[in-house]
Parts: structure tokens; sequence; C-alpha cells
């Protein structure tokens, strides 16, 4: 027994609303029991192994979204409401930058950027001057802050859902479009 489409949807929004007052719930206590706690900007090691290091993930990761952005085959998209056969799927083909319509090439851009601006702060912490400006230290933090995070979630994501779920339907074409060097490397 199966719920209807319109009691469906209507779970599924209080369930996501739900889940973002826990979430906003659980933040607005930790900040009023821990308060505001600055990142120090100022704590990083420096070497030029980590240099290095972070310049060929920048330069590797930009030729990879370049190689993503100039594949002339489309990103296929197939959109259906789930319990709602009323609604006809939809189908669109994604060329170049609206390849970007994936949250993981989206991540993929920003830690691209991190390793860049990573790269051009050790070698300005390496030049023997003053600390890089405020305004690049504060960019590094939240760019990290954002990266690390997403690319478990992105591994986890393709790793224990796409990849099982789609070997699971007998995809196996788009099984195989999975494993290629890019995604994977993405």
């Amino acid at each position: 027994m199966g719920m209807s489409g319109d009691r469906q949807a209507k779970t599924n929004w209080i369930c996501c609303v739900a889940l973002v007052c826990l979430t906003l719930g659980l933040c607005l206590w930790w900040l009023g029991s821990h308060g505001l706690q600055p990142v120090e900007l100022n704590a990083r090691v420096v070497s030029w192994p980590l240099a290095c290091f972070h310049a060929t993930i920048a330069i590797l990761a930009a030729l990879l979204l370049r190689s993503a952005y100039m594949d002339k085959l489309p990103l296929v998209s197939k959109y259906t409401v789930h319990g709602r056969p009323d609604i006809p799927e939809v189908t669109h083909a994604f060329y170049h930058s609206g390849r970007w319509t994936t949250f993981t090439l989206w991540c993929n851009t920003v830690g691209a950027v991190y390793f860049g601006v990573a790269f051009c702060a050790d070698v300005w912490m390496m030049s023997g001057g003053p600390l890089p400006p405020y305004a690049l230290r504060l960019v590094l933090a939240i760019l990290w802050e954002i990266t690390f995070p997403m690319a478990f979630l992105v591994n986890l994501v393709v790793s224990f859902v796409l990849v099982p779920a789609t070997k699971k339907a007998g995809q196996l074409d788009k099984l195989a479009i999975l494993l290629r060097w890019r995604p994977q490397c993405l």
C-alpha cells in the first residue's frame, strides 16, 4: 500500500522542513554553547614541497575542469518526479558550461581555486615578506572549510549511492561512464 502522490509530496516537504529546522537548531545550540571562535589564519605550515603539491593539484584540477568543459559528448539528465506518473519525464542535454549544473563540478571548481590560492599564499609566505593580506588568508580559510567536507560528501555519495544504485538498476552503460577516469578524478 503506497501513499498517493500528493500525500507523499506533503510528507517529503514536512521531512525536509523538519530536517532544516533540526540542523538550524543544532547549529544555534552549538554556537550558543561554544560561542564564536576565530579561525587562526596565521597557522600554516609552509614548505617548497607543499607549495609544489598545491601547484600540481591546482594545475591538474584546472586541466580536468577544462576537459569537462570541452567534452563534446553531452551530459544527459532525465528528470522524473517519483510517485507522480502524471508529470512527464524530461530529458535535457548539458554541454560545456551547462555541466556546471552538477554539484560535483562546483565542488571541484572550488577545490581547484583553493589549491591555486594556497599555492599563492605559500609563495607569499616563503618569500620572507610580511604575512599575506588578511583577505587572502580569509579566502583561503573559507575555501578550505568548503572544499574539505564537500570532497568527502561527493566521494561518499558517488561511492555508496550512485555506483551501487546504477549497478542495482542494471544500467551498465551508465556505470561504465561513472567508472571512467574523469568522473573518478572528479
